[in-house]
């Protein structure tokens, strides 16, 4: 079980891995790449292109237990963005158990660095648009989630008081120009600021 070439980056397998970077987004994922994020970070970066499938997930967990580094969650901010990143975090989607296979899998260990609610400011204004029915009811029923840590359960709960969502691309239009992202990134990452 593979993953495709296109959604893994790793800098030298013998060199030093400083985290794994799950990224929801294939245009994301290209465009640090592109940036030279893997390089200046010494990160490994994976994409499931969205709600990942089994070997994406397998991959992240085989990262995390190989190089014993953090591994953050890079995201849209929205409810199907915070599900994405609990997709690695819980090994299951949304609204499924884990099956064996998939449980061990699991990486528990993931943070959520963002796109957060809290972090919408650094966002132009015209890119943060209001929750759809369907985000509400998505967000709803993360905060309801026994199996959700508090502080992810709080992050949902935001995301419905304050009514908004952003998508990662926002960040490329908003002062950030060419390392909005990655820019994001580094800055989250030096001040430790994700939801575990």
């Amino acid at each position: 079980m593979h993953p495709p070439e296109d959604s893994l980056f790793c800098p030298q397998a013998s060199g030093r891995v400083a985290f794994v970077l799950v990224v929801e987004k294939d245009c994301i994922f290209h465009r640090l790449a592109q940036d030279g994020l893997p390089q200046k970070s010494r990160c490994a970066m994976v994409t499931g292109k969205g709600m990942p499938d089994l070997a994406a997930r397998a991959m992240t967990w085989r990262l995390a237990t190989r190089f014993k580094c953090p591994v953050v969650a890079l995201t849209d901010c929205n409810p199907s963005g915070m599900n994405v990143a609990l997709a690695y975090k819980l090994a299951c989607k949304s609204s499924t158990l884990p099956s064996a296979d998939e449980e061990q899998f699991k990486v528990s260990q993931l943070a959520w660095l963002g796109l957060s609610p809290f972090d919408l400011d650094v966002v132009d204004p015209s890119a943060v648009l209001p929750l759809s029915s369907r985000d509400r009811t998505l967000a709803a029923n993360l905060a309801a989630r026994d199996s959700l840590p508090p502080s992810w359960a709080d992050c949902a709960r935001e995301m419905l008081d304050a009514d908004r969502k952003a998508e990662l691309e926002s960040l490329y239009t908003s002062g950030g120009g060419v390392g909005g992202v990655m820019a994001y990134v580094l800055r989250k990452l030096r001040d430790q600021e994700w939801l575990l």
